[in-house]
């Protein structure tokens, strides 16, 4: 259980992240989700857990990977992240 909380918190940050990059609102993060800002507001304080199809819905909408998506970062940055990374 606290794996699945802690792992709903990195998505839910990494989501705030690229909505705060694009100044996009709760309603128009819920409406590319086609879900409610009540359900949008649960996900994003932990309350239900992301679904595969929400997070591939936000990344296809904003042009980066599901992977970049959770970890917070833009194609650019998550190359150079990555890359700084990998000799650790």
């Amino acid at each position: 259980m606290l794996g699945a909380m802690r792992e709903t918190e990195r998505i839910a940050e990494g989501i705030l992240i690229q909505k705060r990059r694009r100044h996009l609102t709760n309603a128009d993060v819920a409406a590319i989700l086609g879900i409610t800002r009540q359900s949008l507001g649960r996900r994003l304080s932990g309350d239900t857990r992301w679904k595969h199809d929400e997070l591939h819905k936000l990344a296809s909408a904003w042009g980066i990977t599901v992977a970049q998506l959770e970890a917070g970062f833009g194609d650019e940055n998550f190359q150079n992240h990555t890359s700084d990374t990998a000799d650790l």
